[in-house]
């Protein structure tokens, strides 16, 4: 069972700073457009609260159509505060995955919402309920 064995690990290219999260700077050619710390304020005092996350998304069943080893490729959750995060498996094979905030410019924010709203439904978790309203209000 993926929540089971799940991990989550920082992933350098998603942080403006990530030598605040004890990483090298990210050396690849591939710029990439969103970061943790700069636009969804998640900070290294915040990656405790990760794998909670992450297993939020996998209890709601909010995965990508692909798989790599048996784990899929994408996932996504939602976070207290309204941020949607999508997770990316970093190791195969293993459950560990990096995320990083979805902008409220992207067209998934829209789909990964639907899910999560049935899920929410389902619960009937005041928790899930406020994180959900949240969503809407920053994806509107």
């Amino acid at each position: 069972m993926l929540a089971a064995k799940a991990g989550f690990g920082p992933y350098s290219k998603h942080k403006r700073h990530p030598h605040l999260y004890d990483l090298k700077r990210y050396e690849g050619e591939d710029e990439d457009p969103t970061y943790c710390d700069e636009h969804a304020g998640f900070g290294p005092s915040d990656i405790p609260r990760a794998l909670p996350l992450l297993k939020r998304g996998i209890a709601a069943g909010l995965f990508g159509k692909g798989t790599k080893k048996g784990d899929p490729s994408l996932l996504w959750t939602v976070d207290d505060n309204g941020w949607i995060y999508e997770a990316q498996i970093t190791n195969p094979g293993y459950g560990l995955y990096h995320a990083y905030p979805v902008l409220p410019n992207e067209a998934i924010a829209g789909k990964v919402l639907m899910r999560y709203a049935d899920y929410v439904t389902q619960q009937n978790d005041p928790v899930l309920n406020l994180s959900l309203v949240a969503a809407r209000k920053r994806y509107q």
